[in-house]
C-alpha cells in the first residue's frame, strides 16, 4: 500500500499580490504615522517654548532692570539679544544665555525637534517685550523663529545693524530657512503669549505687517497707536491714530484709513 504526499507553497502570483497589498497598506499609513510623530514633535516644541515663558517670567522678577556693560554700552539683562546661548560669545553669561539660571536641560530646551538647524536656537523673542504690561494678555513673548529677535526694535535702541534686513517671510508663500518666521508644524507654529499660555499660529495670523496683528499681537497697550515699518528702528510718527492731534494730511494717510488703531 503506498502512500503519496503532495507538498502546497504560495505561487509567484500569490506572492506579488501579498506585496502589493502590503504596499497599499503601508502607502496609507505612512502619512497617518507620519503626521502622528510630528503632532509629538509639535507637542514638545510647544512645552519647551512654554519653559522658556516661564523662565523669562522668573528672570524679568528677578533681574528688571539690572544693566550690565556691552560693548561700551549699557543694556538691560533682559534685552532680547542675550536671552538666548551664544556659542560663539567670550562671556560666559552670554555663552549661557540670560535664562540659563532659570531653565532646567538648558542643553536641549532651545532646541525644537522639528527644526532642520540643528546649530542654532529654534525661538526668537518679540523685540519689545520689555513694554509689555498687565493689558498685554495676547501679545507674543517668545516665538519659532530663526532669528534672535523678532520684529523691530523699541525706537531708541540700540540693535545691531545685521539683524534689521530681518524678513518675516520671503514672499513665496512656502516657509524655507531663509524666512525668519518658522512655522514647522503643518504650516504653524508655536508660541508663548504674555498670557502665560502656548498656541499655534499660522503665518498670516501673525504677520506684523498687517497693522491688525501688529496691534493685537505684537505692540503693547500703551505703543498701539504705533505702526513700526519692517526692518527699522523707528515709529512712524504719523501714523499715531489721535483724531484729534491729526491733521488733514495724516488723515488721508493710507495707514490711518487702512486700519484703525483705537
Amino acid at each position: 500500500m503506498s502512500r503519496s504526499s503532495s507538498r502546497h507553497g504560495f505561487t509567484l502570483v500569490e506572492l506579488l499580490i501579498v506585496i502589493t497589498v502590503m504596499s497599499i497598506l503601508s502607502a496609507l499609513l505612512l502619512p497617518a504615522i507620519n503626521s502622528s510623530r510630528e503632532r509629538g514633535r509639535q507637542s514638545v516644541c510647544g512645552a519647551r517654548v512654554q519653559q522658556i515663558g516661564i523662565a523669562l517670567t522668573k528672570a524679568s522678577a528677578n533681574k528688571k532692570g539690572r544693566t550690565r556693560t556691552v560693548d561700551d554700552q549699557q543694556v538691560n539683562l533682559l534685552d532680547p539679544r542675550y536671552l538666548q546661548p551664544d556659542a560663539t560669545a567670550t562671556e560666559d553669561w552670554r555663552k549661557k544665555g540670560v535664562l540659563a539660571a532659570e531653565l532646567q536641560d538648558e542643553a536641549e530646551i532651545w532646541r525644537c525637534p522639528s527644526d532642520p538647524n540643528a546649530d542654532t536656537p529654534s525661538f526668537g523673542f518679540n523685540a519689545r517685550i520689555s513694554g509689555l504690561g498687565s493689558r498685554d494678555g495676547s501679545r507674543l513673548v517668545v516665538l519659532e523663529y530663526n532669528q534672535r529677535v523678532a520684529r523691530v526694535a523699541k525706537s531708541g535702541s540700540t540693535f545691531d545693524t545685521s539683524w534689521q534686513e530681518d524678513v518675516w517671510e520671503n514672499g513665496d508663500n512656502t516657509w524655507t530657512e531663509d524666512d525668519s518666521f518658522a512655522p514647522r508644524h503643518f504650516e504653524t507654529a508655536n508660541a508663548y503669549t504674555h498670557g502665560k499660555s502656548v498656541a499655534s499660529y499660522r503665518t498670516d495670523d501673525i504677520d506684523p505687517s498687517d497693522c491688525f496683528n501688529q496691534k493685537r499681537y505684537w505692540l503693547p497697550y500703551r505703543d498701539r497707536m504705533q505702526l513700526i515699518a519692517w526692518g527699522t528702528t523707528a515709529a512712524d510718527e504719523s501714523t499715531y491714530n489721535d483724531e484729534n492731534a491729526l491733521g488733514s494730511q495724516e488723515k488721508d494717510d493710507p495707514y490711518y484709513g487702512s486700519c484703525d488703531l483705537k
